[in-house]
This record gives structure tokens, C-alpha cells and sequence, in this order.
């Protein structure tokens, strides 16, 4: 079953549209099929019937030497057997070989070295020498006096696979390089992502854990306010306020298994809508020309809040660091139904924005409350879109 599926593939491929470099190595083949001719004729192959024989033998290995290089070779190699089997040879004809069927073993084996292991390299280096100089000695008169150009040429071919095996080393180390870096980015995103929601979550704990001290104070005071309340409404508040109680433990358990060893909790107020601008400020300060404009009246949930306000310190951030000295404009806009924030810096044409994971901690905030958030370049900048639905951050 292989070998069948092997030969419909390879069928396949000989039925494929001609490519360039097919019709450059059929010119070869049929250059290299007259010159075989031509030396032939000259050697004493006066039988036509012969030459195109050996023409066709010849050239065969060219046809294959592309796809298949092994197989190139051996047809090659059998080639140089066949000349010097089906000819006498006399004391002063010299090397049997003509120069096109030289070089034509040469380049497959030089092929061979550039497509496969080194241990195949050389093991085809190393019969073609050991069958080649079998057949002088046992069927080349003239042996003795062909050595010195013989021994040149096997050192030149050496030299030649040596240099396609360094060759081929060198591109297959530089592609698992390219490989090995491709998989630290993947998982250097990978963790970027994590560390990101873990600070994400760290920081809702903050946010839901006021809003859950604020239930737990109300319903434990309640009684104090009303005097007059019932004893079954005064057990209800008292359920609810050990059940805020018993959520705020739970979550400080949680929180202690994001944070990482010896990670200190945040001892101030986790910052959020009503800091924007203070933000923008700040920007402003270190030299920056920030252009803000806020429209809508819409006090959005402190998650969106603090969601919108990392995402904006994270947009002048990269300004700070990718167009310093650009302008800078900031839009927020808080609709009923949903913030949208937008951050546009002009770029120098051709600089490179950078490839951290800001993006990527953009993105994840916006995601935590059930937005999304796009950056890219835009025309003649980099732009940051963020859309925060009012309700993804109820509590």
C-alpha cells in the first residue's frame, strides 16, 4: 500500500504543469544529449543505434535529478558502468568518460549531499570514488597515466559535497532557529496572556470585594437603623451579611493563589474612571501632547472603569515609547449601553511599533468584561479601539 501511494503521487507529479525550471533542465538534458552524441562519435561509437543509446542514458538522469537526486545518481553511475563495460579499451583512449558525463555524475552527486542526511552524502561520495576506480583498474588499460587528472577530479568533488553538506547543516540549523523562536514568541504570548488575567483577576477581586464589604456593612447595620424592624427581616440581613462575609474569606483565598510568592496585596484603591484624567495629566507631564475629548455623562461600573483606564495607560505607553514626541489623541466616550475609548498617535513612516504583549493585555481586558478592543496601524499611525458594554461590568 505505501509504494502504491508513492507511485500515484510521483504519477502525479510528472502530470503537473511545466514549471520554469523543467524546461531549463529538459534544454540541459538535451544539451548534455548532444554532447554525449558528439564525444561518442568521436571516441569510435560509429553505430548510430549506440550513440543514441548512450545519449538517452546520459540524459535520463537529468530528467529525474530535480525530484528525485538518488535516482539521478544511480542512473549516472550506471551510466559511467555501461560506457566502460560495452567498449574495449585501449592502452592510449584515456578515460573512458566524456567531460558531459563527468560533470553530469558530479552534479548528482553534489545534489545528493544538498537534499539528504550527511551520512547519505558521503556514503554516495564514497561508492561513486570506490565503483569508479574499480572499473579503471579492472578495465582501463591506461589507468597509470589518468590518475593525476583522476585524483584531481575526485578532490574537486570532494571539496563540492563538503560545501553542500555545510551548506545544507548551516539552512536546516537556521530553520529550526527560526522554528525554535517562532515557539518561545507562541509561548511567550502564552504566558503574557496568563500573567495578564491573573492581574485582571487580582484586580476585580479589589473591586468586587468593596462592593461585597458594602453589603455585609448594610445588612449588619440595617438592624441599628431600624429599630422597628421584624426579627425574621433582622435574621434575613444577618444570613446575608455572613454570607458576604463567608465570599469576602473565600475570595482572599483565591487571591492568595494568583498572587505569585512573597506578592504583596495593593494597599491603595484600585484606579478607575474618575482617575482618566489624571492619567491623561501625567502623559502630558513627561512631554507628551495628548488631545482629550470626553463626551456622555454615563458613570459606568468600576470594572469598565478600571478595564478602560488600563487599556488607555497602556495605549500612552506605547505612544511614549513608539512616537515620542507625536502628537496624541484620546476620545472616550461614555453612552448608556456602552464606553468606547479611542487612542490614535501619529507614527514616523516606516518605524516599527514594537511587538510586546500590550496588545495582547489590551485585548484580554476588554474580553474580562465582555468588550473588545483592536489595535493596528491606521493611516499614518497606530490606532487603539476599545468597546466596553456598560453591563459586562455590573456588580
Amino acid at each position: 500500500m505505501p509504494g502504491s501511494v508513492g507511485a500515484v503521487k510521483a504519477f502525479r507529479w510528472l502530470l503537473r504543469p511545466a514549471t520554469a525550471l523543467d524546461f531549463v533542465v529538459l534544454l540541459i538534458a538535451l544539451a548534455v544529449a548532444l554532447l554525449t552524441w558528439r564525444s561518442l562519435a568521436a571516441a569510435g561509437y560509429d553505430v548510430v543505434l549506440v550513440q543514441a543509446l548512450y545519449a538517452v542514458v546520459f540524459a535520463a538522469p537529468l530528467l529525474l535529478i530535480v525530484r528525485w537526486p538518488l535516482a539521478a545518481w544511480v542512473l549516472a553511475l550506471a551510466g559511467w558502468c555501461l560506457t566502460v563495460l560495452a567498449h574495449p579499451w585501449g592502452p592510449s583512449d584515456g578515460l573512458p568518460w566524456p567531460l558531459p558525463q563527468r560533470v553530469l555524475l558530479l552534479l548528482t552527486v553534489v545534489l545528493v549531499a544538498a537534499r539528504t542526511r550527511p551520512r547519505t552524502a558521503w556514503l554516495v561520495w564514497t561508492s561513486s570514488v570506490m565503483i569508479v576506480v574499480g572499473l579503471l583498474f579492472a578495465f582501463v588499460p591506461s589507468v597509470t597515466s589518468e590518475v593525476p587528472p583522476f585524483l584531481g577530479y575526485v578532490f574537486w568533488s570532494m571539496l563540492l559535497v563538503l560545501t553542500a553538506v555545510l551548506a545544507r547543516s548551516r539552512t536546516r540549523a537556521q530553520r529550526d532557529l527560526a522554528k525554535r523562536e517562532q515557539r518561545a514568541e507562541v509561548e511567550a504570548a502564552r504566558l503574557a496572556v496568563l500573567e495578564e488575567r491573573a492581574r485582571i483577576a487580582r484586580e476585580m477581586h479589589d473591586v468586587v470585594a468593596h462592593r461585597m464589604s458594602m453589603i455585609a456593612v448594610t445588612a449588619e447595620t440595617a438592624p441599628y437603623r431600624l429599630a422597628e424592624l421584624p426579627d425574621d427581616n433582622r435574621a434575613v440581613l444577618a444570613g446575608i451579611a455572613a454570607d458576604a462575609r463567608a465570599a469576602l474569606a473565600e475570595m482572599r483565598v483565591l487571591l492568595g493563589a494568583l498572587r505569585g510568592d512573597g506578592e504583596q496585596p495593593a494597599l491603595v484603591p484600585q484606579p478607575g474612571w474618575a482617575e482618566l484624567d489624571e492619567l491623561v495629566n501625567r502623559a502630558r507631564a513627561r512631554g507628551i501632547e495628548v488631545r482629550h475629548l470626553r463626551t456622555g455623562k454615563t458613570t459606568p461600573p468600576e470594572m469598565i472603569g478600571l478595564a478602560t483606564y488600563r487599556i488607555l495607560q497602556e495605549a500612552l505607553s506605547n505612544a511614549v515609547r513608539h512616537a515620542s514626541g507625536r502628537p496624541v489623541d484620546v476620545e472616550v466616550a461614555a453612552d448608556p449601553d456602552v464606553v468606547r475609548l479611542r487612542v490614535f498617535n501619529a507614527a514616523e513612516p516606516g518605524r516599527p511599533v514594537g511587538r510586546g504583549h500590550g496588545v495582547l493585555g489590551m485585548r484580554e481586558r476588554a474580553a474580562a468584561v465582555g468588550g473588545s478592543c483592536t489595535a493596528g496601524r491606521s493611516a499614518g499611525g497606530w490606532l487603539v479601539e476599545a468597546e466596553l458594554p456598560v453591563s459586562g461590568g455590573d456588580t
